[in-house]
């Protein structure tokens, strides 16, 4: 790498190592350097690598968790979308790796003050209940009409509860969920760990399509 590009990313990490702790107690971002071979025209280059460290032992960033890293990433997303107006940012799977309590505070936060928009798909349930309900869209099973408006709650609800109750016993609106047949998947899991059992039903099917051709 450049040293001018070691220059910028220095100074990204410092402004992450001042957000970072708000998230993650304690979390600091640090650049270890090392000589690489100078490049083809002669010009020097550095060798780095991304350290974490919370006041102890730093590792390599690479072996932190799945959600940290994730927000970490995200973190110049979200810079974006809170401080400009005109922004909008989409996210999928935002909550991937992120610890359900820690989602549901970053959501907060930001929802708090965002200036621009922030459209994001998540499968935990943790932003039904920090959200607004007109933020808020379902996904249906009904191909030609995907999405459609969280329904409105009394502030005694609890979101998540009232969503589950009605993916189970259904509401106003399509279908949320299309339900796998029962015992489906748990007959092709012992299926598939028997071979032989495997193999009969291949072979009593092909006994009976034969019949059914011969008559």
């Amino acid at each position: 790498m450049s040293t001018v590009n070691v220059e910028k990313l220095c100074d990204i990490i410092a402004t992450y190592n001042t957000m970072l702790p708000s998230l993650i107690p304690g979390l600091q971002l640090e650049l270890r350097k090392s000589a690489a071979p100078a490049d083809e025209q002669g010009r020097p280059r550095v060798q780095v690598e991304l350290m974490s460290t919370r006041g102890g032992p730093h590792i390599p960033f690479r072996c932190e968790s799945e959600g940290i890293i994730r927000i970490t990433g995200l973190l110049a997303f979200f810079i974006h979308a809170y401080n400009d107006s005109n922004a909008m940012v989409a996210i999928d799977e935002i909550d991937s790796g992120v610890f359900e309590q820690l989602l549901g505070d970053m959501l907060l936060q930001i929802a708090s003050g965002i200036k621009g928009q922030l459209v994001f798909t998540a499968h935990n349930l943790r932003a039904l209940e920090v959200l607004p309900s007109e933020c808020i869209r379902f996904t249906v099973t009904d191909s030609s009409n995907r999405f459609v408006p969280a329904p409105k709650l009394k502030p005694t609800n609890n979101p998540r509860k009232v969503y589950l109750s009605d993916v189970l016993l259904g509401w106003d609106g399509p279908d949320l969920y299309e339900a796998p047949k029962a015992r489906m998947f748990a007959n092709a899991l012992y299926r598939a760990g028997h071979p032989r059992l495997r193999e009969s039903t291949v072979h009593d099917n092909t006994v009976e399509a034969n019949v059914g051709r011969s008559e």
